[in-house]
């Protein structure tokens, strides 16, 4: 028995979560490994998917696979829910033969990927619950309560302090515009129960945040801890290192990370090692040139690839647990004077009251 109309519940179903494209490829990726065929892979899958949405990708899916096309060429067609990265380890499988080993790997990857977004959002999710529901409590004192304290100073006609005046002042402002303010913090509340993607914000926000100097160093250290992991894959995957510091680089918006990139290859191009190349800009701390110097001199820089990836991720898990214990006690100081100056607003007339009876 259904609860909600079946258009309600694709309405929700609307947008595609990273988990559940990561999940959709882990599942395809073992069905594949059990020597079932593709298409076969898209039935079972069919059969116990629930999402609307996932359901259509998976059908449009394997129409394309019985008409002949290639699976890298049908998910092609979602470029919003499959990066650069997924279609040139999944054609590389293909044309070598081995895209069972890729899409292993990729779901490793993957398995990191979405393992270490949970980790920072699990670490600054209490923060901003606390200051959504804060915010939410202030709203509604501002449109609810604070009207009737000032009707009642008004009944009994006493004098106003400026504090208080403001106080007042603003809840009128709210009374007729609450909803700009209720509006942006139930999207909050939404991304807090439904999180989206962890990415990197839009440029235009991102130079206002690397104003802050500790913001500044997070992102720019989850930008090269991104870097790095995709070009651990990538170069496990057999990719030159040319291609692969391209292909590594995605949708990363740090310019100075991009300007350190181009240059890399145009050292690469001219005989220098990757260590070497490293050396020679900005973004990439000793401790990792080290660690790809001694990967290139053993031969096995796959591996200390990965390790220099799993070496970030864990400094950049520090910095944010850092930044959660400096947050939390400034939310609670800003909440203190924001509460504190309600209340010793709201009860300045209240004292002019009682001397006057």
């Amino acid at each position: 028995m259904r609860i909600f109309p079946s258009w309600l519940l694709r309405f929700h179903q609307r947008t595609i979560r990273v988990s559940d494209i990561f999940l959709f490829l882990k599942q395809f990726t073992l069905l594949m490994t059990a020597s079932i065929s593709m298409t076969a892979c898209c039935d079972i899958l069919l059969s116990q998917q629930t999402h609307f949405r996932l359901r259509s990708l998976i059908r449009t899916l394997k129409q394309d696979l019985l008409a002949g096309k290639s699976l890298s060429h049908s998910l092609s067609r979602y470029p919003h829910y499959f990066g650069p990265l997924t279609f040139q380890l999944i054609q590389l499988g293909e044309h070598t033969g081995n895209l069972g080993g890729m899409l292993t790997l990729l779901t490793q990857h993957h398995d990191k990927q979405l393992a270490f977004r949970r980790r920072l959002k699990q670490a600054l999710f209490y923060p901003c619950l606390l200051t959504v529901f804060a915010l939410l409590m202030t709203d509604g004192m501002f449109i609810f309560i604070i009207p009737r304290f000032e009707a009642l100073f008004h009944e009994a006609n006493i004098a106003i302090p400026a504090l208080t005046a403001l106080i007042f002042h603003l809840a009128n402002g709210l009374q007729t515009l609450h909803w700009l303010l209720i509006l942006p913090l139930l999207f909050l509340v939404k991304r807090l129960i439904l999180p989206k993607p962890l990415a990197s914000p839009r440029p235009r926000l991102q130079h206002m945040l690397m104003q802050a100097p500790l913001i500044c160093r997070f992102f720019q250290k989850l930008e090269l801890t991104r870097f790095i992991r995709h070009l651990a894959i990538t170069y496990s995957a057999g990719i030159a290192i040319v291609d692969a510091l391209i292909l590594s680089l995605g949708d990363c918006h740090h310019s100075p990370l991009t300007t350190d990139i181009a240059t890399l290859r145009r050292q690469i191009n001219a005989g220098h090692s990757l260590h070497q190349a490293l050396a020679s800009t900005q973004s990439f701390p000793p401790h990792l040139i080290t660690l790809i110097k001694i990967g290139e001199t053993s031969g096995s820089l796959d591996r200390m690839l990965h390790q220099s990836a799993d070496l970030l991720e864990s400094d950049l898990n520090a910095l944010s647990e850092h930044m959660t214990q400096l947050l939390e006690p400034l939310i609670m100081l800003v909440l203190g004077v924001l509460i504190g100056g309600l209340v010793l607003g709201l009860y300045l007339p209240i004292f002019t009251l009682g001397n006057a009876i």
